[in-house]
């Protein structure tokens, strides 16, 4: 038999009504995963859990920080976040995922384990472009200063739109739409 997760909890014991409880992420968390995108974190999560007869419904509170290594220069530094994700979890036959936020439990299951849950969470919460903060000021600046090219088409289309017909021509332009 598998050993459960510190993350897990055990539903059936739980009486209806509003349950809070608290977890501690750390590094080791993300160390035994192989493939994971962080190495370095410290995330606190506080969980509200409503079980009623037929759903839990859960809203997970995360915040804390993870260690990213800057695109541009290399230098490691810690990127703090705070969010806010809720789950549906209905008392049904058999598992299936609904939506993103809606799943389907067993009503024999024992509980649910939160791991790949904190997992998924906190990952996407790491940006596409990590820029060290020191960086991100110059990243606005360049962002701003940027120009972009409009193909011939679209300008020869926004100079048409921006002029006035010549009186005469527009009668010129009455003639080849007969």
């Amino acid at each position: 038999m598998a050993t459960k997760s510190k993350y897990f909890i055990d539903i059936q014991s739980l009486k209806e009504g509003t349950h809070h409880f608290n977890f501690e992420i750390d590094e080791l968390f993300f160390s035994q995963r192989p493939n994971s995108l962080l190495q370095k974190a410290e995330v606190t999560v506080g969980l509200t859990l409503k079980k009623t007869s037929t759903m839990l419904e859960a809203r997970f509170d995360l915040s804390g920080w993870f260690e990213l290594e800057c695109d541009r220069s290399l230098k490691l530094f810690r990127e703090p976040f705070n969010t806010q994700e809720q789950i549906v979890f209905k008392l049904g036959d058999e598992y299936k995922e609904l939506s993103e936020d809606v799943v389907v439990i067993p009503r024999e299951s024992q509980g649910i384990d939160l791991d790949p849950l904190f997992y998924d969470f906190v990952s996407l919460q790491v940006p596409m472009k990590k820029i060290h903060p020191d960086l991100r000021k110059e990243e606005a600046n360049e962002q701003e200063n940027l120009v972009f090219f409009r193909s011939e088409e679209e300008a020869e289309k926004d100079e048409n739109e921006n002029k006035e017909v010549d009186p005469r021509w527009a009668k010129l332009q009455l003639l080849n739409q007969k």
